[in-house]
């Protein structure tokens, strides 16, 4: 059993990830976090006056809750999950904004379980928790984006319960598929 538990440990988390290639951290963040990985860098992103102040000035959109997770099977860390649910206020700034105007939604983002832990359903369990969890907080939907040529992660989201939309996200030059998630 997957018990998430919201806590900020940047020094864990950046641990992980600095054991990834670069191409599973491209999987993982998207670009989003700077290189190298550190805690500290971790920690700046999820402060909350800090990415308040990103989201409106960088996004348009108004932070209205943030949840940062992570797993625990048997009380040892497996994984991280993070939602992040906003309510767009300039429309024509990007993408997601247009898509989701007048609409509170949530981001569901940077997910990893720990390599020795994949494959036993771990990732599923985490991802709809905090989906379910972002939608009993108030988020009218759960979307997020994942790379095109990233097949694997395209259908654990799939098979988690999200379908791909039409829209495309470039993002660091690269493209990203929304997808949404169908509350099951």
């Amino acid at each position: 059993m997957v018990i998430l538990k919201e806590e900020k440990n940047a020094q864990l988390f950046a641990q992980w990830l600095q054991s990834e290639t670069e191409a599973n951290l491209q999987f993982i963040d998207g670009g989003d976090l700077d290189r190298p990985i550190t805690a500290e860098a971790i920690a700046y992103k999820w402060d909350w006056n800090n990415q308040e102040i990103y989201l409106k000035n960088q996004k348009g959109r108004q932070l209205l809750k943030q949840r940062i997770y992570f797993a625990y099977v048997n009380q040892i860390p497996v994984g991280h999950v993070e939602t992040t649910i906003v309510r767009n206020w300039q429309n024509d700034h990007n993408h997601w904004n247009q898509l989701y105007t007048g609409k509170t939604w949530a981001l569901c983002c940077y997910l990893y379980v720990v390599p020795e832990q994949r494959a036993k359903g771990y990732g599923t369990n985490m991802v709809k928790q905090a989906c379910n969890q972002a939608i009993d907080d108030g988020a009218d939907l759960v979307s997020l984006i994942v790379a095109k040529d990233n097949y694997r992660a395209r259908k654990f989201y799939q098979n988690v319960g999200f379908i791909e939309t039409q829209t495309k996200i470039i993002k660091s030059g690269k493209e990203f598929l929304v997808s949404e998630y169908l509350n099951s």
